[in-house]
């Protein structure tokens, strides 16, 4: 006999990446049951949404699921976990089955890890990170909070990443490196030395191009 509980989720916030994360909850076995709007949303993206799946506006919301997930990849949440601090709600982690997770791995909560990524051994990692599909975080290396990812993304040994950082797809960070916060990595772009100023690196060996003004 099957006793495997179904987790139901409420996911705010809706666009194009959230069928990645409908496609991580389900091969788990769970199921999304709200989506909730917290801006507009391109009336394209409202109609790919499966029938089952019931979709909301914020100030309707209240918590009847299992699990909560923010689910828009943009760094700037905090307006809406403001407004969701009354509800007192744990934000979960959604980890697609197929994911890769050292056991001794330290992670915190409302992180999006997609299918086929690998954490290795002792990484920690924070709050709200996305880290995308076929991406790897080599061993003891320190996430903080607030970055994202593109397919591909490496991220080797030893590293120290700060926060709200997006790294392009297939780029590299070679080991022992530290990125500071709100650095944008290009695709492809392999990083092989510190970055220590916010703007925009691309190319091999990545370069400065745009200082974050």
């Amino acid at each position: 006999m099957n006793n495997i509980k179904q987790n139901s989720w409420t996911i705010f916030g809706l666009s194009n990446f959230s069928y990645d994360i409908l496609d991580a909850i389900e091969s788990n076995g769970d199921m999304v049951k709200y989506f909730v709007r917290n801006q507009d949303v391109d009336e394209k993206i409202v109609k790919r949404v499966p029938q089952n799946i019931e979709i909301i506006e914020l100030a309707d919301f209240e918590p009847n699921t299992d699990k909560y997930f923010i689910g828009f990849m943009d760094h700037r949440k905090d307006s809406l976990l403001k407004e969701l601090s009354k509800f007192k709600l744990y934000i979960d982690n959604v980890i697609h089955k197929n994911a890769y997770i050292s056991q001794y791995v330290t992670i915190g909560m409302g992180n999006f890890v997609g299918a086929n990524a690998t954490i290795a051994s002792k990484v920690t990692m924070g709050d709200f990170n996305f880290i995308n599909r076929n991406c790897s975080i080599g061993h003891h290396s320190l996430i903080g909070n607030r970055n994202k990812t593109g397919p591909g993304a490496t991220i080797c040994s030893l590293c120290e990443i700060g926060d709200k950082n997006a790294f392009g797809a297939n780029c590299t960070i070679i080991p022992e490196l530290r990125i500071t916060s709100e650095v944008e990595i290009g695709a492809g772009a392999v990083v092989t030395k510190r970055i220590t100023g916010s703007g925009l690196y691309v190319g091999i060996p990545a370069r400065l191009v745009q200082r974050k003004s």
